[in-house]
């Protein structure tokens, strides 16, 4: 153990003689020359010399006592702590060889150990018991009532000298005769300045409680009984005995049996000196009879007074959870699904597992040694910098992620780690390196930003990547440009009969169609379900714009193969120029869409964009927003039109047309509005509100004339699966009989779904209510479909009455139908009569009711509603016609003259 401070020694004979002097003494004491001293007043002060003669004198000539201690203090007033040893036979000729053999400070500190302990150094349940502090300077030479010894103050001449603390010789020794000093005789004296006693003490303190705390199991045997002296607390936790059931107890009784012999023999052989140390791999044994492993050793403790043997065991099933451990860690870098290396500080791979030699392609021996940096290749071929190493080191990590390639050269995506490593002693020695692959989340990453500007089924861009598209025309090119919008007509006809599969596929196709006819400077997307923009640059003009769109449409309506299955397309377009109808992408993609909706109204293949489509489009967007508060301002009214038997000309019942008067527009004719409330949606509160006003003015008069009423149903509302529990509600909300309501539906409107609407139909039937086809004629329905269809009535469109003349009906169809009808058991209405001859045509053919401005216009419903034309008849039994009538009412829309439409009656 180096100390700082220095420790002085020297050699007195018997009368007190120096013999020899160290050069610790001279450094201590600040003497320059050693071999010049010769007495001890060259040492330190008289006082302090004479009291060391005084127990030299004592210990020669003591039979029992062999070292001394007092305390002192050098000619700087600084207080020392002096030890005296008597060396028995030493002669002054051996004083040099005395020197040479004097222990170093460690040994030193050893051989003071038992004089600086004092009575500590016993191991306590609790720790060491430290005893007393060493007395200072000032106590130590007082406690024989003064100071110091060359303080005249303190201690007089006449004084005698302080009582030293005096250790007995051991016997045998040769001794003085009759107080006599022997010769030959010689003391050593060491000198040491008492803080550094102190320090020895507080050193020894903390060494103690070192060994009381140590995690492992440490006890102190007799050597020659081989019992227990005193444990530590973790033996003492380990075995489950006390301090006091341990201390006495043979150290054997701890081990099994079969292990008592090797244990004791081992013991003897340390206690007999034979060896320094021994160590058995051994067992142990607790106070519940819990045997473990241990690794047990038996050291020897020199002391000259109190030699013993140090026991050290060691739980090797901490070892074992150890061993476990590196096992397991040794494990999972083998079997890690991440690449992991092993590097030096320069980053040459000491160690690979076999993930990362998969991974790369390369076998562990073509690695091993090599500069990991060559295996973190990008596909470009570049390598990381050769600094790399140092950086990782400088920043405590590195992380890395690229595409690189492996040992077939295949495309991967690398997330690299490099972290680097210390030994024990805190010295950097390497970097452990991991590498995942990451291609598939890597490759998921692009898909997903690729899906975030393509549509997922086509793979072309999608809306946002073509407006970005037209962005950069427009803030990049001067020359004039155009937008097609494509819509693929009756697409949702392939869906519902072939399913979304075969119509992904049908798109694809028109996708690839697309990609191999515009040419390549152009740009497409698909807009969304059937729609898609096309992009072509440099149109010098609206007839280049629609040639090129011309040619486009006729690629995409070739026949086409979507999963086995032929599809012939039928496209229609809109076109939009910049700058004529636009300067931002918005405004010119809803100009090339409105061209399609006037294309798709005039049922041609193109259509060009213009002012006054822009017109009628604000028109139409103006009356849709208007459309939606018609039933919150009560804008909308119902008049009734008559529907008469022709053999009586009885009133049978009334249809209810729908009137809108808008504030701000005037009022428009139902042809007009009706379709925009449909595309908008708005025909669903509309619908509702003509249900339920013609039902609660209906239910007003009463149903004892028994006359019908008869409402207008939108395919709109047919599809909706609450229709039906909204007419019973109606129905249960008004308090009108179900047999008074009739509901007409048109033809084309159950022809979209036959069996959706035939369960419609039935569940509206078994509420008791009546049904009528209307438009009958105009549609696609066939004879086995009206066997299906539980309906009352036909209404035989107005169309075919104003092609009666004075010949009758030259097409036959009107007799077909009625004939049709009447085979059926199905009462059969004409709309649109005028004339006096049609009405007896159709009384004559067997038509059972009629409607029409014949029969007067559409009023409001009362009591007397429709029963004018029944008392203003001639004498000779004929209806009297006036014209103008029908006219008049006409502009209201309610007929075929003065520009009204029959057919808009909601």
């Amino acid at each position: 153990m180096q100390l700082k401070e220095p420790i002085g020694v020297c050699i007195v004979d018997s009368v007190g003689n120096v013999l020899h002097v160290s050069s610790g003494l001279c450094s201590l004491l600040r003497l320059r020359f050693s071999d010049s001293v010769r007495s001890l007043d060259q040492l330190v002060p008289p006082g302090a010399a004479q009291e060391l003669r005084e127990q030299i004198e004592y210990l020669t000539t003591s039979r029992r006592v062999h070292s001394a201690r007092i305390h002192i203090e050098d000619r700087d007033g600084r207080a020392l702590l002096a030890d005296l040893w008597l060396d028995p036979g030493r002669s002054p000729a051996s004083a040099r060889e005395a020197e040479e053999s004097q222990p170093s400070d460690d040994g030193l500190e050893a051989r003071q150990q038992e004089t600086a302990r004092g009575p500590a150094g016993e191991l306590t349940p609790d720790g060491p018991e430290t005893g007393p502090e060493p007395e200072p300077a000032e106590a130590a030479r007082g406690r024989a009532g003064g100071s110091t010894a060359n303080s005249p103050e303190a201690r007089p001449a006449e004084a005698a000298p302080r009582e030293p603390e005096w250790r007995e010789h051991n016997p045998g020794l040769p001794q003085g005769e009759a107080g006599g000093s022997l010769p030959g005789r010689t003391v050593t004296i060491t000198l040491r300045p008492v803080h550094r006693e102190r320090r020895l003490r507080k050193m020894h303190r903390r060494l103690g409680q070192v060994v009381a705390r140590s995690p492992q199991a440490v006890m102190f045997l007799e050597p020659a009984t081989h019992l227990i002296l005193t444990a530590n607390r973790s033996a003492r936790r380990r075995t489950g005995y006390s301090m006091g059931e341990l201390q006495g107890r043979p150290f054997h009784t701890l081990v099994p049996d079969e292990l008592a012999s090797r244990v004791q023999e081992a013991i003897n052989r340390v206690a007999r000196r034979e060896s320094s140390f021994e160590v058995l791999d051994a067992a142990e044994c607790s106070k519940e009879g819990v045997r473990y492993p241990a690794e047990i050793q038996f050291h020897y403790v020199h002391d000259p007074d109190e030699p013993g043997i140090a026991v050290i065991s060691i739980d090797k099933r901490d070892w074992k959870a150890a061993q476990d451990v590196m096992s397991l860690a040794a494990m999972v870098f083998e079997h890690s699904r991440e690449g992991l290396i092993i590097t030096d500080p320069s980053g040459r791979i000491r160690f690979a597992n076999q993930a990362f030699t998969v991974l790369i392609g390369y076998s562990y021996e073509e690695v091993a040694g090599n500069d990991a940096r060559l295996y973190f290749r990008g596909l470009d071929g570049s390598y990381p910098p050769e600094d790399m190493w140092a950086r990782a080191y400088h920043e405590g990590g590195m992380r890395l992620e690229f595409w690189g390639k492996t040992a077939t050269n295949g495309p991967i995506a690398l997330l690299v780690t490099v972290s680097p490593t210390a030994d024990g002693g805190g010295r950097h020695d390497g970097f452990v390196v991991t590498f995942l692959d990451v291609t598939e989340q890597r490759r998921a990453q692009e898909r997903a930003q690729f899906l975030a500007y393509h549509d997922s089924t086509t793979e072309l861009p999608n809306r946002e990547a073509f407006r970005r598209t037209l962005e950069n025309h427009v803030a990049n090119r001067a020359e004039p440009f155009a937008v097609a919008f494509i819509n693929l007509a009756r697409f949702k006809r392939i869906n519902r009969h072939y399913g979304h599969i075969t119509g992904d596929n049908v798109l694809r196709a028109i996708a690839d169609r697309l990609r191999s006819t515009v040419p390549r400077s152009s740009a497409c997307c698909h807009f969304g379900s059937d729609e898609f923009l096309v992009l072509l640059p440099s149109v010098r003009s609206g007839e280049e714009a629609s040639d090129q769109v011309s040619r486009i449409l006729d690629e995409l309506s070739q026949p086409l193969d979507a999963g086995g299955t032929t599809f012939r397309a039928t496209a229609q377009a809109g076109i939009a120029l910049h700058p004529e109808h636009g300067t931002d992408p918005d405004a010119l993609i809803q100009a090339a869409e409105n061209g399609l909706q006037e294309a798709v109204e005039r049922n041609v293949r193109l259509w060009t964009y213009s002012d006054e489509i822009r017109r009628r489009f604000i028109e139409r967007i103006t009356m849709e927003n208007e459309l939606r508060f018609a039933v919150e301002r009560e804008e909308l009214s119902l008049l009734y039109q008559p529907q008469v038997h022709l053999s009586d000309r009885r009133v049978a019942g009334h249809e209810a047309l729908l009137r809108w008067n808008p504030r701000q527009l005037g009022p428009i004719s139902p042809a007009v509005f009706i379709p925009v409330a449909e595309q908008s949606g708005v025909i669903h509160s509309i619908g509702t509100w003509v249900l339920h006003t013609a039902c609660a003015e209906r239910a007003r008069l009463g149903s004892a004339d028994g006359r019908r009423i008869a409402v207008n149903v939108s395919a709109v509302q047919l599809e909706r699966s609450s229709f039906v529990e909204e007419v019973e509600h109606t129905l249960r909300g008004t308090g009108l009989p179900p047999g008074l309501l009739e509901l007409e539906i048109t033809e084309s409107t159950i022809m979209r779904d036959v069996h959706n609407a035939v369960e419609i139909l039935r569940a509206l039937k078994g509420l008791g209510v009546g049904l009528a086809i209307d438009d009958f004629g105009t549609g696609y329905s066939s004879l086995g479909y009206l066997r299906q269809f539980p309906i009352d009535r036909l209404k035989v469109d107005a169309s075919f009455i104003q092609d009666l003349d004075e010949r009758g009906d030259p097409s036959g169809l009107i007799l077909s139908i009625i004939g049709m009808a009447n085979g059926f058991k199905v009462a059969v209405v004409a709309e649109g009569v005028e004339t006096p001859t049609q009405e007896a045509y159709l009384r004559e053919n067997g038509c059972a009711m009629a409607q029409g401005f014949l029969y007067g216009a559409p009023e409001p419903l009362t009591d007397t509603a429709g029963l004018g034309y029944a008392n203003s008849r001639s004498n000779s039994g004929k209806p009297t016609y006036e014209p103008g009538v029908g006219e008049a009412d006409g502009a209201e829309g309610g007929g075929n003259r003065g520009g009204g439409d029959p057919k808009s009656r909601r």
